[in-house]
């Protein structure tokens, strides 16, 4: 990590730290949920802190579920979900024997909660496979590859109540058959970082 990200992530921690983030006008509430990594070092997922600023600046409300901070158990996100009411869940989980069994723990309590929110997966886990995974959690749908862009237009859709399908770079079923959309676009950051690395390994790699 470049001290770049660091002093990025930590000033996202410091805004996050209260739990909450509230925008005047939000048009949806949302929660997103840090599952709890079993780790006695704690450092603020960056991706789900950029997720909750573009959801933000979209005009959102959002709220972190830190699970990983204080080691709650699911009863607790249960007692949560059944006295504040939530449009939208959403947990990215990357891969592992653990992260995975924690994931489906969270999926169980989401899906059987009293008001249950539309439910959103994503990260490294699903990518590869979405549809396995959207069958063990039962979630609403899963976020393919970079999400910033995705989840605002996935929340726009969902705010307008339009068609998933119109979504790039998530997949879904619908009347039982597995959707899934043409990947998402990648952030113009990413590109300008990609290309010129891949330019750099043709011209100084060779077999």
């Amino acid at each position: 990590m470049s001290g770049r990200d660091y002093v990025g992530l930590l000033r996202a921690k410091k805004n996050l730290n209260k739990n909450s983030i509230n925008s005047k006008g939000a048009i949806l509430k949302i929660l997103l949920i840090v599952y709890d990594n079993d780790a006695h070092i704690f450092i603020f997922p960056l991706g789900l802190a950029y997720l909750a600023s573009a959801c933000r600046n979209a005009g959102h409300e959002v709220k972190i579920y830190n699970q990983d901070v204080y080691h709650w158990p699911e009863e607790h996100l249960t007692e949560l979900l059944n006295k504040e009411r939530f449009d939208v869940a959403g947990v990215g989980v990357i891969g592992g024997y653990y992260q995975h069994r924690k994931l489906l723990k969270i999926s169980e309590v989401v899906n059987k909660s009293e008001q249950r929110p539309f439910f959103v997966i994503g990260c490294h886990g699903p990518s590869p496979e979405a549809e396995y995974f959207l069958r063990k959690t039962q979630a609403d749908t899963a976020v393919i590859g970079e999400g910033e862009v995705t989840i605002v237009d996935l929340l726009k859709t969902l705010e307008e109540k339009g068609d998933l399908v119109q979504v790039q770079g998530i997949v879904f079923f619908k009347d039982e058959k597995f959707i899934q959309h043409p990947g998402g676009r990648l952030l113009k950051i990413l590109i300008r970082f990609l290309f010129p690395l891949r330019i750099y390994f043709r011209w100084t790699i060779t077999p």
